[in-house]
């Protein structure tokens, strides 16, 4: 079985990503892994007013993400929390649990829209630049699962 692993945030943009990832492991019959990492800092922790950074909360906004995504594409969906920074989990986190393909969201770009695909010791990584629209995004995305030998998803994405 594909294992697509997708780092996610919790914003409008990045559950847009989460579901067009999901639609495409719905079509290649693939588990969608969904993995965060948070600080857990109690110094960081005890200064916000939102418990941003809590495991629990973390925990629970994967929970619903998932839940969302099964029923809209009933695909086998595994969550993955880890404390420490997204830079040095993804890459070791995706190794361990063989993902064939990880996407990674940047909303950083502002007012771009796009993926490109690099590779990590064979392990292709999708960085997705989500600043701009969404059928850009989902263009994009479309066109690098192609380029990776995916299914491709134009029949559900032009629904999405």
């Amino acid at each position: 079985m594909l294992n697509i692993f997708v780092s996610v945030q919790f914003s409008e943009n990045a559950q847009y990503l989460a579901l067009l990832a999901a639609e495409i492991a719905h079509l290649n019959k693939a588990r969608l892994i969904l993995f965060h990492a948070y600080q857990d800092d109690e110094a960081i922790t005890s200064q916000l007013e939102e418990e941003q950074y809590n495991e629990r909360w973390v925990q629970t906004q994967l929970d619903k993400l998932a839940r969302k995504l099964h029923k809209a594409t009933n695909v086998s969906i595994t969550r993955l929390v880890k404390p420490g920074t997204s830079a040095t989990e993804i890459i070791a986190v995706a190794k361990l649990i063989k993902a064939d393909v990880v996407i990674l969201q940047d909303e950083a770009a502002k007012g771009i829209s796009g993926t490109t695909l690099t590779y990590h010791e064979a392990l292709p990584i999708i960085s997705a630049f989500t600043g701009a629209d969404k059928p850009s995004l989902r263009t994009s995305l479309q066109d690098q699962f192609k380029m990776l030998g995916f299914t491709s998803p134009t029949a559900l994405l032009q629904a999405v």
